[in-house]
């Protein structure tokens, strides 16, 4: 990433003033006589001329918005990062069916359990509005009031804070493991060596770690990291710094501040001006605007079939 500022950290600064258009005002009339002057006929088709002017669109200035992107955007800035975002990739994450994780005897549903995550992986549905979360990502700023995150959806002022995951995930998030950006924490309890081998199974080659590293239990805890919790996209095969991470505070059962994590890494994809970069939680983001009765009745959307269940145990050799 290009930035490694923390939201949390940094200054609140406004947004871009949005919803001020300036139109160029169209001079009244071209001629250079008097009115008094004119004759009736004259006066007549200046004053025609004049109604035809009227209702022809007004162009803008430079840097300003049309009507209609005064609802979408907050400012001319926010409009340009649209405009990027249209060929970054949104990875939409996945539902996670946990009752059929319970059902299989398979103990990924205990770790899950422990970080009162049910509502979060189940609220999602499988319908992805894709012009809709680019407009998300587009407008996610930080409030000058509050130094929260806050968003503007089609004219809906949200608030992206920890009131905000408690409503929707039914809990309040609790624990004491920092969001990481991809270095591993100084201070922490082991070495990111230490922790391949704890997760990793016996005998296994550290020097080649990876997703066949792991036993089942463990791989599809790594997959649910890296295509639900901090969803990216690429190989599934490859575990990065930051998975490792989460999949050994999973197994620990060590309490994560899921907020907090679910805001940085919305913050911090938002911000990242790599090419490659991608835009996450697509099948949430889209969930949760359809719950708020966002009106998005003019967008098609994209219906995702991705599902963690019994036939997904099947094809990861799950028996």
């Amino acid at each position: 990433m290009t930035r490694t500022r923390s939201m949390t950290s940094q200054k609140p600064s406004a947004p871009s003033s949005s919803f001020e258009v300036d139109i160029l005002s169209l001079s009244s009339d071209s001629s250079t006589g008097s009115m008094a002057s004119l004759s009736v006929s004259s006066k007549k088709r200046a004053s025609t001329s004049k109604q035809k002017d009227s209702k022809k669109p007004r162009p803008l200035v430079a840097g300003s918005l049309s009507q209609a992107d005064m609802q979408r955007f907050w400012g001319i800035e926010q409009k340009h990062r649209y405009d990027i975002f249209k060929s970054r990739l949104i990875v939409p994450g996945r539902v996670v069916n946990l009752s059929q994780l319970k059902d299989s005897l398979c103990p990924v549903s205990s770790y899950l359990k422990v970080q009162k995550l049910s509502l979060f992986f189940t609220l999602r549905g499988l319908e992805l509005f894709e012009e809709v979360v680019r407009l998300f990502y587009a407008n996610l700023c930080i409030s000058p009031d509050s130094g929260e995150l806050e968003n503007l959806v089609l004219g809906n002022r949200i608030f992206i804070n920890d009131l905000f995951f408690k409503d929707i995930c039914g809990t309040k998030f609790s624990g004491v493991i920092p969001y990481m950006n991809g270095t591993w924490p100084d201070g922490f309890e082991v070495s990111l060596e230490g922790v391949k081998r704890v997760v990793a199974e016996p005998d296994s080659n550290i020097s080649h770690f990876g997703a066949l590293s792991l036993c089942f239990e463990n791989r599809l805890l790594a997959h649910i990291v890296a295509t639900t919790l901090i969803p990216r996209k690429g190989s599934l095969s490859n575990i990065s710094t930051r998975e490792v991470f989460v999949l050994y505070c999973l197994l620990r059962k060590y309490r994560i501040n899921w907020a907090e994590w679910f805001k940085e890494y919305m913050w911090k994809s938002g911000e990242d001006t790599n090419a490659s970069a991608s835009l996450p939680y697509g099948l949430l983001i889209s969930r949760i605007l359809v719950d708020r009765l966002v009106d998005l009745s003019m967008f098609t959307p994209i219906v995702i079939n991705a599902t963690y269940d019994s036939r997904t145990f099947s094809t990861m050799g799950y028996v």
